[in-house]
């Protein structure tokens, strides 16, 4: 054996790896392997680590303040709608119309309206019943003031007015009533209840109502009444 000073050539790294056993060459690239992926991590990693962004940190600010509406009683609420309420209407009186008037203080004297217009108001009533003798011409005056005094002193009528009295009579050859039959019939002017002062009772007292008077059943006991007879 040659001893020589001259040094020998070295081997390169891959002939001297590819002259390892093969399973040293398995574990070597193993290695090698890990080793580029703990230096070089994955994509998706690396887009990670690359896009993400620093967060800032969390600024602590406060909720925004809400203001509630005020609270409000019932009683401050009443009071408030009664300040801006409109104030309420003034009390009007409710007057009866004449002719509701008219024919209240008629039914007090049993009597009613038969019919109306413009110029002249017309009242039925049925005749007076009088005494024992049956009805007389001064029950049918009695009654027709107090007829009148209602028209034109208690309900203010200021027109024409006739009244018709009807019934009361009987026909003496055959025993039978005559309810529809008339008995008497009186008339006042506008002009002459303008006359008469209504309001004055012992005025009222003086007028002899025969004077009114159209028309009396012969029938009728003859006996004006009144204070001249």
């Amino acid at each position: 054996m040659t001893l020589s000073n001259e040094p020998q050539p070295t081997e390169g790294l891959w002939q001297r790896f590819r002259n390892q056993p093969v399973g040293r060459q398995w574990g070597a690239w193993i290695v090698a392997a890990i080793a580029v992926i703990a230096v070089f991590p994955a994509p998706d990693e690396a887009s990670k680590t690359t896009n993400t962004k620093p967060t800032p940190a969390a600024t602590a600010t406060e909720p925004p303040t809400v203001t509630e509406p005020p609270t409000i009683t019932k009683q401050a609420s009443v009071a408030a709608v009664a300040k801006h309420a409109p104030p309420p209407p003034p009390a009007v009186a409710v007057r009866k119309s004449p002719r509701r008037i008219l024919n209240y203080r008629l039914v007090k004297v049993h009597a009613k309206v038969q019919s109306a217009n413009l110029n002249e108001l017309v009242i039925a009533a049925r005749t007076p019943t009088g005494g024992l003798e049956g009805p007389s011409t001064g029950d049918l005056n009695d009654k027709a003031g107090e007829i009148f005094e209602a028209i034109y002193r208690a309900a203010g009528y200021g027109r024409n007015s006739v009244i018709v009295f009807k019934g009361g009579l009987y026909d003496s050859s055959t025993g039978a009533d005559e309810p529809n039959a008339r008995t008497g019939v009186y008339r006042m002017s506008s002009q002459q209840a303008n006359a008469i002062k209504w309001q004055n009772e012992d005025r009222l007292l003086l007028i002899e109502w025969k004077n009114y008077r159209e028309y009396g059943h012969p029938a009728l006991k003859q006996d004006e009444g009144g204070l001249f007879g």
